[in-house]
């Protein structure tokens, strides 16, 4: 009877830990379930002022296709966002490169996330957000197995340009990465949010 007590006190005391912020911010119960679940913990949503109060939601992909069906002369005269390397910019936040888990939940190649950076750079300075409270983390993009996430570090939404996302995903890589091998992985902080890149199963 002991026995189960203290098992079940152990597993309570996990979960309440885990449940809380570390000092550096991370909130380790979102990390982990989506190590484990592979999902998003909340929709990511998108506002445009040229679509008025429109709520576009899902991942960078699909809501840019979403926004270009519904007008899209405003997507007549697109130029190549393509990016093919990881750059520097001015932005500031810390790294955490341990972010994820092991080597094995690191990006294999630093290429399968140019899809995920192109759509969000269409964005450009559409507001991407996320419309719940920490912990919650919004999974931006799949594409090619390459995860990134905005997570919310405070009580109310957390919104940023979605172009400034695809800046950060390539810090990360150029931060965290490895040139040798080219796995990327990582996440970046700032004071009311972070941006995390893992690999997925999409």
């Amino acid at each position: 009877m002991k026995s189960i007590t203290y098992l079940v006190a152990f597993f309570a005391t996990t979960i309440v830990a885990a449940s809380l912020p570390g000092e550096s911010g991370y909130y380790l119960r979102r990390a982990d379930e989506m190590a484990e679940g592979n999902n998003p913990i909340a929709d990511l949503s998108v506002t445009d002022e040229r679509f008025g109060d429109e709520v576009f939601v899902g991942t960078a992909k699909s809501i840019y296709e979403q926004m270009k069906e519904r007008k899209p002369e405003l997507f007549v005269n697109e130029t190549d966002v393509s990016e093919t390397e990881p750059s520097l910019e001015k932005r500031q936040g810390t790294f955490n490169c341990n972010w994820y888990s092991n080597i094995n939940d690191a990006v294999g190649q630093w290429w399968w996330c140019h899809e995920g950076t192109a759509y969000l750079r269409k964005l450009g300075t559409a507001w991407c957000y996320v419309d719940a409270p920490a912990p919650a983390c919004a999974r931006v993009s799949c594409s090619n197995s390459c995860g990134m996430f905005l997570c919310n570090k405070q009580p109310r939404r957390v919104e940023v340009h979605c172009k400034d996302i695809a800046t950060d995903i390539a810090a990360i890589a150029n931060q965290c990465g490895s040139s040798n091998i080219g796995y990327a992985g990582g996440a970046r902080d700032f004071a009311s949010h972070f941006i995390g890149l893992r690999g997925q199963r999409c």
